[in-house]
C-alpha cells in the first residue's frame, strides 16, 4: 500500500480528525477510501467515526491517560 515504507503517525491534531470525520458523512466515503486518501490506519478512522458516533466532537479531543503513582 505504501510501497514498502513504515509509517508510524504519533498523533493527529483535532482538525484533522474533524476532517476525516466530514468526510465520512458529508462527502459520503466509505472508512475504507478515507484510510487509503488520508494514509491513516483503517482502525484509527473507524474510532474516530464511532467516537463521534458516541460523543460528537468531545470524543474527538485527545485525552492523556492519568497515570497514578503510588508512592509509599
Amino acid at each position: 500500500m505504501w510501497s514498502g515504507e513504515v509509517v508510524i503517525l504519533l498523533a493527529f491534531c483535532f482538525r484533522h480528525r474533524t476532517k476525516v470525520v466530514s468526510l465520512y458523512f458529508d462527502e459520503h466515503l466509505s472508512m475504507s477510501q478515507i484510510a487509503v486518501e488520508e494514509m491513516i490506519p483503517l482502525g484509527t478512522v473507524k474510532g474516530w467515526i464511532y467516537k463521534f458516533i458516541k460523543d460528537g466532537e468531545e470524543g474527538l479531543i485527545y485525552k492523556k491517560k492519568d497515570k497514578v503513582h503510588i508512592i509509599e
